[in-house]
């Protein structure tokens, strides 16, 4: 099953307002694997609802993917994600699908702060991407990150600890 980014948006037609120049930027660098970013392994493209993130995460997959030396790429919702999860569970091959997640050269999640109350599931995403982390391979994910998630998800204290870039 392959879960490719949305075409349509790019880099191009993201609307740079004021408050997401920044993460445009970041995320530009993150897709190249240059500059400041390059060093980082997991970027966390951070806002409110509407600030752009979802059409960012995307415009960087597309990026990536552009990439000949990028050989498997995943961009995926966090709702997608839980459906395939709960599916995996069903037919006991959640195993198969953590190494699938795991060795993917680039991984996007989408709204990953919506499953911090499905625990199943983001601890399988927190799973993934230790392992990702170990393998030095890149994660992007996109998440509001308010303060009023709940403190005691591992999946929230983990990604706390990753860099953010915030659309205003």
């Amino acid at each position: 099953m392959l879960f490719r980014p949305n075409r349509q948006m790019t880099f191009a037609s993201f609307e740079s307002r004021p408050g997401s120049v920044h993460a445009r930027s970041a995320a530009g660098w993150f897709a190249s694997c240059r500059g400041t970013f390059c060093c980082e392994h997991i970027l966390i493209l951070a806002g409110r609802k509407g600030a752009g993130k979802t059409h960012l995460l995307h415009a960087t997959a597309n990026l990536v993917r552009s990439n000949e030396s990028i050989h498997g790429a995943i961009t995926i919702s966090a709702g997608r994600l839980a459906e395939e999860v709960q599916r995996a569970i069903e037919y006991d091959d959640l195993p198969c699908w953590s190494r699938r997640f795991a060795s993917e050269d680039f991984l996007a999640v989408d709204d990953v702060d919506d499953l911090f109350c499905r625990v199943e599931v983001a601890d399988f995403l927190l799973e993934v991407l230790r392992l990702r982390l170990d393998s030095r391979r890149r994660t992007l994910l996109s998440a509001t990150l308010t303060t009023a998630q709940d403190l005691s998800c591992p999946l929230n204290t983990f990604l706390n600890r990753q860099t953010a870039v915030r659309l205003i």
